[in-house]
């Protein structure tokens, strides 16, 4: 116990040792040895408010051959839930400031895995999301080569001043991947409502011109077996407040069975593009005229 409590903090902790594992999870289902690399998840709460008879872990993460296995804190207990690699759609990861959230969507279709981490230590994060990424792209065969609207190899970003951790997250990726490619990005922007007749349409104008909806920038980039999204935790932000997420989302390209874009069904300019990755879809909202909306009618991928 005083030993769990000692070490607390707002950290994510790489497992080595059995006693190293937080006491609440110490009869699950875990390999150690088999495993590639285990993490252990502190619960949100501030030091001084942590004691010794408390289970100070939410989560433990381990990456074994075959699939990631959580084990995560509820009242009275725990749950375990296995992630085979061959059953991930998609992997989304950031931060918005020192909020972290891990998210993995399941080609199941049942709801996405999600663990909350402190932002500190995305790096430790990163980590595992790489572990994950490697393991799930061993066996692929994929080589889709997507579309580019860089011009002359140029990518240029002069109207993301707003968006400059986006630009800095894609900087990132190609220092750690030099294998990835740019596709296209669009800057964010201001959308209004697709139907604007009546006294409705009138009363939504009004409301959209005091609280404006902003669709958020992104920016695309991909290698032959996945595709690489980075965007704001939210697509779509209500009024002028700042936004400071950085997200990341990876999708295996050999796991996409059907892409559809659409008209959004409430705002004018803007289509969705859905990737339905067996049971699941994943939706990316794009300006109707920009370059990622024409990389992804473009894609080399199952079209409905």
């Amino acid at each position: 116990m005083t030993a769990e409590y000692d070490a607390f903090g707002p950290w994510v902790y790489q497992v080595r040792t059995p006693e190293e594992v937080p006491r609440l999870f110490r009869d699950g289902p875990l390999d150690l040895d088999g495993s590639e690399l285990v993490l252990k998840v502190p619960r949100n709460i501030a030091r001084r408010d942590a004691t010794p008879q408390m289970d100070l872990y939410d989560h433990l993460l381990a990456a074994g051959p075959d699939q990631l296995t959580v084990l995560s804190r509820q009242p009275g207990g725990y749950t375990t839930a296995t992630v085979p690699y061959a059953g991930i759609a998609a992997i989304e990861s950031g931060t918005d400031l020192l909020d972290g959230q891990l998210t993995l969507h399941l080609t199941t279709g049942e709801p996405a895995l999600t663990v909350r981490y402190n932002g500190s230590s995305q790096a430790m994060v990163d980590r595992l999301v790489g572990v994950v990424r490697t393991r799930y792209l061993a066996g692929s065969t994929a080589d889709v080569r997507l579309p580019s609207d860089a011009r002359d190899g140029d990518v240029e970003f002069e109207h993301f001043a707003a968006d400059l951790a986006l630009v800095s997250e894609y900087g990132a990726v190609l220092r750690s991947e030099p294998a990835v490619t740019f596709l296209a990005a669009h800057q964010r922007r201001v959308v209004t409502p697709r139907d604007s007749r009546g006294l409705v349409g009138a009363v939504s104008r009004l409301v959209h011109f005091a609280w404006p909806m902003t669709l958020q920038a992104a920016i695309l980039c991909a290698e032959p077996r996945e595709l690489t999204v980075i965007h704001r935790r939210a697509w779509w932000v209500r009024g002028h407040v700042p936004v400071h997420s950085v997200c990341r989302t990876t999708i295996p390209l050999d796991r996409v069975d059907q892409l559809t874009v659409r008209p959004h069904p409430t705002y004018a300019g803007v289509v969705v593009a859905a990737l339905r990755l067996g049971r699941t879809v994943l939706e990316l909202p794009v300006p109707e005229t920009s370059d990622a909306a024409s990389v992804l009618r473009r894609a080399p991928l199952p079209h409905a």
